[in-house]
């Protein structure tokens, strides 16, 4: 079944496939991880026809989920990294929410994904 090169992320995470994204260090060209989920996001309203910004695209909590999550699982490192607990190695990024491409928010998952 052809899916035109667009990850079938829904039977993926039925099937309990891990899901994770992130770019290669060397080969990112300035693509951080905030870039990389608008990124996602676009290209699956794109192939499905969905509306822009459409949330039910790739929802702001999944997008995050397979940045921090779904890395630190990758490299098999959940038990190290991967969310904000005790004793666990992690980089705190602090966004400036006074920044007008970050308000007005109503939901402040969507505003990191898509604005951040």
């Amino acid at each position: 079944m052809s899916n035109n090169g667009a990850c079938k992320r829904q039977l993926l995470r039925a099937l309990e496939v891990l899901i994770a994204l992130d770019s290669d260090g060397a080969a990112h060209h300035g693509i951080d991880p905030f870039r990389l989920m608008r990124l996602l996001r676009y290209s699956v309203q794109l192939t499905q026809g969905l509306p822009a910004n459409d949330p039910a695209a790739l929802p702001a909590r999944e997008a995050l989920r397979m940045t921090t999550q779904g890395g630190a699982a990758a490299l098999q490192m959940e038990e190290e990294t991967g969310s904000l607990a005790v004793g666990r190695k992690e980089e705190l990024v602090l966004l400036p929410w006074w920044e007008p491409h970050l308000w007005p928010t109503l939901d402040v998952l969507e505003s990191i994904v898509l604005s951040a």
